[in-house]
């Protein structure tokens, strides 16, 4: 667990992306608005993942922010998902074009951003509504793109009418494809638009002078169904794409529930595991408390010291198999979030560590009024770790 206000929020994030992010974290504490963004971070292994990032505020009763808590999506299977079809469409020599619900661009390739004469980064985010010199029909596009996405079925439109904002005109044959975006899993709207302009134009000096222009009708009309045949197999080609993508969608469903599967197996395990370690466990407890209420006057200082140390240990123990049942399930419970004094933890951890060495003469520094808000086992847990690892690696320096 986590406190916005706590340096640890974004301690994980990769270097790159962590200025960005905290100054994301400012403005939504100050506008108090959800956050939902995404960005790098580095695992403990040193490895790094794009990850998604969606956060929320809890206001208290003075309408003051005091505990930001969110989670954090694995984007590493999507995000290879998400490039190898950005680069399939990127050069495709007609209009592609994905949009969400919003009527928002999520991405646009190089041939969409030059018609509107401007760079695929200018137009990427945008509303589509932006770009439409003629509102009415943007209202209209934008309730078909609902609608097409409402129903979940492809829509081809054979010819659409679209107004620039100098008064030209370029006619589009367009096929709509709904799909769950690999990355944000969000509906969206593929969209590939062929323009028709000049095979338009053709047809219409194809009538109005088809009696003086044979010749250059028949011509004209060769390379016009030469034209056809490529945009139709073009059409082909993409609803073929579209059938690979739900294969890979069914795919991804089906490694889901593998997943699920898993994590009850390991539930199973794991309840399995710790009854037959609580079973010596509360032996040892146990007798120890025999020792210690009936045989402690034939014990000396020392020998007592060790008896408690041995109890002690036993409780600590059982503290970390309760730890180990609830890590299983973190992703499926909420955690226990309260203030937590980490200066009274990590010192307890340190007086642990010498007791169990008290032959090393270690120099640890501790500052006072360290706190943090967040499970107190996890917060524990961890601190354990960190000071474990430098009790261990500083063993060998005078």
């Amino acid at each position: 667990g986590y406190d916005g206000r706590s340096e640890t929020a974004v301690g994980f994030i990769h270097r790159e992306d962590r200025s960005r992010i905290e100054k994301q974290f400012l403005m939504m504490i100050s506008t108090k608005q959800a956050l939902s963004t995404e960005y790098k971070i580095v695992t403990r292994d040193g490895e790094v993942k794009p990850v998604r990032g969606s956060n929320r505020l809890h206001i208290d009763e003075a309408g003051e922010v005091d505990e930001i808590f969110g989670t954090i999506q694995d984007l590493s299977s999507s995000k290879r998902t998400d490039l190898i079809l950005r680069r399939i469409f990127s050069e495709a020599p007609f209009m592609v074009y994905v949009k969400n619900r919003d009527g928002c661009l999520v991405f646009v390739n190089r041939v969409f951003a030059e018609n509107f004469s401007s760079t695929v980064e200018e137009i990427n985010g945008r509303l589509q509504s932006d770009l439409f010199f003629d509102r009415v029909i943007s209202g209209h596009v934008h309730a078909d793109d609902v609608a097409v996405i409402d129903r979940g079925q492809t829509l081809i439109v054979p010819e659409e009418l679209f107004t620039w904002s100098d008064g030209s005109v370029n006619w589009y044959q367009t096929v709509k494809v709904p799909f769950r975006h690999p990355v944000s899993d969000e509906p969206v709207l593929l969209c590939m638009s062929v323009d028709l302009t000049e095979q338009k134009q053709l047809k219409e000096q194809m009538r109005e002078h088809s009696d003086s222009l044979e010749e250059m009708v028949k011509a004209r009309t060769t390379q016009l169904d030469s034209r056809i045949s490529e945009s139709e197999n073009l059409n082909r080609a993409m609803l073929n794409l579209m059938d690979d993508l739900q294969v890979s969608n069914t795919d991804l469903e089906r490694t889901f529930n593998e997943l699920e599967e898993k994590n009850e197996e390991l539930d199973s395990f794991s309840y399995s595991v710790s009854h037959d370690l609580r079973a010596p466990l509360r032996a040892m407890e146990g007798f120890s408390q025999i020792l210690m209420m009936d045989y402690s006057e034939r014990l000396d200082e020392k020998g007592a010291d060790y008896l408690q140390r041995i109890s002690d240990e036993s409780q600590r123990m059982s503290h970390l198999i309760n730890y180990l049942l609830d890590l299983g399930r973190l992703g499926r419970v909420e955690m226990n979030r309260r203030p937590v004094d980490l200066t009274v933890v990590a010192r307890e951890l340190t007086d642990g560590f010498r007791q169990r060495e008290p032959e090393r003469q270690v120099k640890v520094t501790i500052a006072d009024g360290l706190a943090a808000i967040g499970d107190s086992s996890l917060l524990r847990q961890a601190l354990e770790n960190l000071i474990g690892n430098a009790w261990k690696l500083t063993r060998m320096r005078p």
